[in-house]
């Protein structure tokens, strides 16, 4: 199981290296991680039928648009050079390289998105913390009004979009490699 080299699963891929059963352990991971977003994005959803702001709905759902967007983006540019190249095994090809180019997208996103709520924070100010429950319910209230606000920063947005453009151009690389196009270099 390779969970980071991108690039070289794909080589292993285009030399038909990888067992069924690591394709199935892949295949899971790739419907675990689908069904994690869907059940999130749906529970994201609910929660904003709840919340009168209209700004909010959009600022939550952002995220949701982005990964959208580069997913189909991924998968129509992915499915283009596989069919150039060999034209074989789409599906799995896809499947297999999706958990490291996750890993590593993951691993840019994250700190990335530390920086832009730790920016938001010294920009908008802590926010305090009152006693008592009414206290704690303003501060709820104040928090999700924070988070709302994070999501539609440019800072944020450009937290989760430069890494996906990372993550479709790791896609073609990939492809061109386990499609024959391109050799691998380790």
């Amino acid at each position: 199981m390779i969970f980071f080299r991108a690039k070289k699963l794909a080589d292993k891929l285009h030399r038909d290296e990888v067992p069924q059963w690591q394709f199935v352990i892949y295949a899971i991971v790739f419907i675990l991680f689908f069904a994690i977003g869907v059940v999130d994005s749906i529970f994201i959803l609910i929660e904003q039928l709840f919340k009168s702001s209209d700004i909010a709905i959009i600022g939550s759902n952002i995220w949701i648009l982005v990964l959208t967007f580069f997913g189909l983006l991924a998968l129509a540019i992915t499915f283009k050079i596989n069919t150039s190249g060999d034209g074989k095994d789409f599906s799995k090809r896809f499947v297999c390289l999706y958990l490291p180019i996750v890993t590593q997208v993951s691993l840019i996103t994250i700190p990335l998105l530390i920086f832009a709520f730790i920016t938001l924070i010294i920009t908008l100010g802590p926010i305090e913390r009152n006693q008592g429950a009414a206290g704690f319910s303003k501060s709820y209230t104040e928090l999700l009004n924070l988070v709302d606000t994070m999501f539609l920063s440019a800072t944020v947005i450009a937290s989760y979009t430069i890494p996906q453009f990372y993550g479709v151009w790791l896609y073609m690389k990939s492809f061109k490699i386990a499609s024959g196009q391109e050799g691998y270099k380790s």
